[in-house]
């Protein structure tokens, strides 16, 4: 029994090292997010929760680490900073308390999403994100020859014709794809305040867009005397 007992201590300890090692790793590597991570971990008083907090704070791609539990983390947080590296651990306790230890992630996480092509461009100095562009392409027309085929449960997200919000004829939503090409409009998701928000303020955009291309395609029609585009 002493044995199997040691045997399996031994093990969980290889693979705690090892772990380590694949974080160790990936902080040795240049990354995008060069100004460090800040992770949430939501149930952290947990025995997992407790173990994740604990290797995270040894990466160095990690910058802080938000603590959340419906009971007291400060104790843990407290515990945390006493180890010697320069991630940083913030502690969150309560329902009330989850929105500050999410928010100022998805803020940082939309502007890098809303930035990420100019990021591209300053990286690579000449040229465009062209490769990205590529993947998506590919991605959207292999998803589309899948459903026009028949295969089932194909979803991806394209600017269609749409009534999903009033007064914008043209969105980006998720569709449901198959042979009559799109099946389903699946709508907008559930979404934060936060981007909401967002939404709000970028359909007058949207509308003022939609105006400036729909004008572009009927002077087309007039200039080459068609009745469609293409």
């Amino acid at each position: 029994m002493c044995s199997i007992i040691s045997s399996k201590l031994s093990n969980s300890i290889k693979n705690y090292f090892s772990i380590i090692n694949q974080f160790a790793k990936y902080s040795s590597k240049k990354r995008y997010y060069s100004h460090g991570l800040k992770v949430a971990i939501l149930g952290a008083n947990g025995k997992i929760g407790q173990n994740v907090a604990m290797m995270l704070k040894q990466s160095s791609s990690v910058k802080e680490i938000a603590l959340y539990d419906i009971t007291n983390t400060e104790g843990l947080c407290m515990e945390l900073n006493y180890i010697d590296t320069n991630t940083r651990v913030c502690s969150y306790t309560g329902h009330k308390t989850l929105k500050d230890a999410l928010n100022s992630e998805i803020v940082r996480l939309t502007k890098a999403i809303q930035e990420a092509g100019d990021e591209v461009l300053k990286a690579k100095a000449t040229g465009s994100a062209t490769l990205s562009a590529a993947y998506a392409v590919t991605k959207f027309t292999i998803a589309l020859a899948n459903g026009l085929a028949g295969q089932k449960g194909v979803v991806e997200s394209a600017y269609v014709s749409s009534s999903v919000i009033p007064n914008v004829s043209y969105l980006s939503t998720l569709l449901e794809l198959g042979p009559q090409g799109i099946q389903k409009n699946l709508g907008l998701p559930q979404m934060s305040d936060y981007e909401c928000c967002l939404l709000e303020t970028a359909i007058p955009y949207l509308k003022r867009d939609i105006i400036l291309g729909e004008q572009y395609v009927e002077k087309e029609f007039k200039q080459t005397g068609k009745n469609k585009l293409f």
